[in-house]
């Protein structure tokens, strides 16, 4: 033991390091606890998002092969329709347009029906062409190009100017999707209408 002057013990420091260690190995077991808490906390956690995670894949298969089931559902009835307006609506607008005289007006409204329900089929079996896009009036330019009219026969059967019809013309290769000039608008017409 250490004694000062007056002949008096100094054991003050050693107690006061003995009450050091003991709050820090108080303060080591509190934190020590608290880090397995908190670990045992983080573990539960881990548990729950592993367990989300499998039922979240599960759903997601469960949805991914319902929408295919859909999909294929819906491709099958469009194609029904599709095969219904084919052969039950098609032939009779065509024995229509048969018995129309040659450049009657109800000749050029029923190649734009026609047309259309031609669009239509397609549209069903293989998705947009494009031709529902167009305008009534671009239609029957349509229609009329098609059948080999130049600009200058479509304004006159139309009842428009020329530089109409070039400007339908421009539309129609717009709205169809024909960015090539070279590309014939009369052959691709007949491909698609």
């Amino acid at each position: 033991m250490n004694q000062n002057l007056h002949g008096s013990q100094k054991n003050i420091p050693f107690l006061s390091d003995s009450v050091k260690r003991s709050s820090l190995s108080e303060r080591e077991a509190l934190l020590a606890n608290e880090l397995a808490r908190k670990n045992s906390e983080l573990e539960n956690l881990q548990r729950i998002h592993n367990s989300v995670s499998v039922e979240l894949l599960e759903t997601n298969k469960a949805i991914a092969t319902l929408i295919r089931k859909y999909e294929k559902i819906s491709h099958q009835k469009e194609h029904d329709i599709a095969i219904r307006i084919e052969q039950g609506i098609l032939p009779m607008l065509v024995s229509l347009r048969g018995e129309a005289k040659p450049n009657d007006t109800l000749a050029l409204e029923l190649d734009m029906v026609i047309a259309q329900v031609k669009s239509l089929v397609r549209e069903l079996n293989h998705g947009p062409d494009g031709l529902n896009e167009l305008t009534p009036t671009e239609m029957k330019v349509a229609v009329l190009i098609r059948d080999g009219e130049t600009s200058q026969q479509i304004a006159e059967r139309l009842y428009i100017s020329e530089s109409t019809v070039k400007t339908h013309r421009k539309n129609i290769r717009n709205k169809l999707n024909i960015r090539q000039k070279k590309m014939n608008l009369s052959e691709h017409l007949g491909d698609i209408i």
